[in-house]
């Protein structure tokens, strides 16, 4: 609109005025029917362009709101006069905040709002033009998620109950963690020597349930490690779980002893067994598989006719016991039988070891022969009485501590003189005793055979008597004739001589008779001994001259 005055004077009572030609026109207005460009409202903060953890706080900002009829033409470049904001569970909606201006700007801080968590929301920003025309701009959805992902009863899932690797493990986590709001977004993994830590692997972000990791450093064999776990949700929200204690175990267990027989009773020593007498069981025992590091976790055992076969008994699990008999079935005679046993871990990784073996043998060793006496040949009589010897010949039994025993008595069998005796390592036993004084009864001797299996036989000799008393002269030593010329006491001869004598003895029969012949006094001969076993005897002295000769009888030596 403009405004034109032409000149002219104007006279008043005294003077005159001069008025100059006007002309002016006002800025003028613009007519305005559209309401301003809908422009973008952003949420800042927001995870995954979805998801926040606050309940109060709300940060917004938004752009490309103008006015084109006003554009640059108003104090406000975009030709926007003012914003308000609000905020709600519905597009538009303001339960939670009801517009209210917030001026010229175009971001803006919200406090103390009331959001709910699991809520979904939307910021509305309003834009009024300088003639009261307005636009709304609508954010994208966004929700409030104020709580951390829940744990279920889930637990960590594992291969095995040990880590079997210095360089690596694995675990799965599916299912563990659980969020209603903003769901479950990633994992963080990560290895510690304590609860918690990450000492030995920093955390590993993951977005599946299960991985195979490599930790910074070299796994310790026996040590414990702590695998924690964290669970993110949409919100930036985590919860942690950490594992039990994961043990290195790469060692398979100990090589134990495997004893063919019986386990020992109330802690004795454990020894072995090589030979039994029943052809229908076998029985066998083991220890010193586990270690510390490797504890078994069970026990396989199988029965064989060779080390490690199982011919005989298939194997089966025994569990954790440490002992097995192996009872109605059928055993050859000859035939030795191995017990074979693996021991395995926890993580199934085993040893093996087999007994040495166990012979069937039912038969009893071959009898021999039992003679009286230390010499090489049976006797009848003895003349000590503190002495008992014996010989053992033909039997066929192992030589070794306890296979032969012997005992004596006055019947076959007994054991009245001398009881049950260990022979060590020779079947010609001797021992020393005051009891032999039994003159008038024989004495019997009796050694047993045993072998390793257990059997045994008896052999007992003839027997023998005690003879303490030496023979008596009947008729002493005379000499006969027919043989040289024969002169009372005196016999001429010069190479042959005949005498005669008489013995007897009611302990023992007279078993020799043993003569001696000597000279006189500075005689020119002497003869040695002679055993005779006749009552009388011949000598011939040689081309050597005798006058006079002495004969001489002995006892036997």
């Amino acid at each position: 609109m403009c405004v034109h005055a032409e000149a002219e004077t104007v006279v008043h009572e005294k003077w005159s005025e001069m008025l100059q030609e006007v002309s002016a026109c006002s800025d003028g207005i613009t007519v305005d029917q559209t309401p301003p460009q809908e422009g973008v409202v952003y949420i800042d903060g927001l995870l995954g362009g979805i998801y926040q953890s606050s309940l109060k706080t709300l940060s917004v900002r938004w752009d490309g709101f103008s006015d084109v009829e006003e554009l640059g033409l108003t104090p406000h470049h975009s030709g926007i006069l003012r914003y308000y904001i609000s905020v709600g569970s519905t597009p538009g909606g303001q339960d939670v905040l009801n517009f209210h201006d917030v001026g010229q700007v175009n971001q803006v801080v919200l406090h103390t709002l009331n959001m709910q968590s699991g809520h979904t929301y939307y910021v509305t920003v309003r834009a009024e033009d300088n003639v009261g025309l307005i636009m709304d701009g609508i954010s994208s959805s966004f929700v409030v998620d104020n709580t951390a992902p829940k744990r279920t009863d889930k637990q960590m899932q594992f291969p095995e109950t040990f880590i079997t690797s210095h360089t690596s493990f694995s675990v799965c986590w599916e299912a563990m963690f659980e969020d209603a709001e903003s769901g479950v977004a990633s994992f963080i993994v990560s290895l510690g020597s304590r609860p918690g830590h990450d000492d030995i692997m920093e955390g590993q972000v993951l977005t599946t349930t299960c991985g195979d990791f490599i930790p910074d450093t070299l796994l310790v064999e026996g040590h414990a490690y702590y695998i924690t776990i964290k669970a993110m949700n949409g919100a930036g929200l985590f919860t942690s779980a950490v594992s039990r204690p994961r043990v290195v175990m790469t060692a398979v267990p100990a090589a134990g002893h495997v004893y063919d027989g019986p386990p020992p009773t109330d802690g004795g020593v454990a020894f072995d067994v090589d030979f039994t007498r029943s052809p229908s069981d076998v029985a066998a025992f083991w220890h010193g598989f586990s270690t510390s590091l490797s504890p078994v976790a069970t026990y396989y055992v199988r029965l064989g006719t060779c080390s490690g076969c199982d011919d005989i008994v298939g194997e089966f699990d025994i569990g954790l016991s440490q002992d097995v008999t192996w009872d109605h079935i059928s055993l050859s005679e000859g035939v030795r039988y191995y017990t074979t046993v693996r021991a395995c871990n926890v993580i199934d990784w085993c040893t093996e070891m087999a007994s040495d073996g166990i012979l069937i043998d039912t038969t009893p060793p071959v009898a021999g022969d039992v003679w009286d006496g230390a010499g090489d040949a049976d006797i009848c009589f003895q003349s000590q009485r503190d002495f008992l010897a014996a010989n053992g010949q033909d039997c066929r039994c192992e030589l070794r501590p306890g296979c032969f025993t012997w005992r004596s008595g006055t019947s076959p069998g007994a054991t009245d003189i001398m009881h049950h005796a260990v022979l060590v390592w020779r079947l010609k036993p001797s021992h020393q005793t005051s009891q032999l004084h039994f003159q008038k009864q024989d004495i019997y001797i009796t050694i047993t055979a045993k072998d390793r299996a257990g059997n045994w036989i008896e052999v007992t000799s003839n027997g023998f008597k005690v003879d303490t008393t030496a023979p008596t002269v009947k008729q002493v030593p005379q000499l006969n004739g027919g043989l040289g010329t024969l002169g009372g006491p005196r016999l001429v001869s010069r190479d042959t001589l005949s005498a005669r004598w008489s013995l007897e003895d009611a302990g023992s029969p007279v078993a020799a008779h043993f003569v001696s012949i000597t000279s006189h006094l500075l005689g020119e001969f002497e003869s040695r001994p002679l055993q005779a076993f006749l009552s009388n005897i011949v000598v011939s002295t040689g081309p050597a001259p005798v006058s006079v000769v002495y004969i001489h009888i002995t006892e036997p030596p």
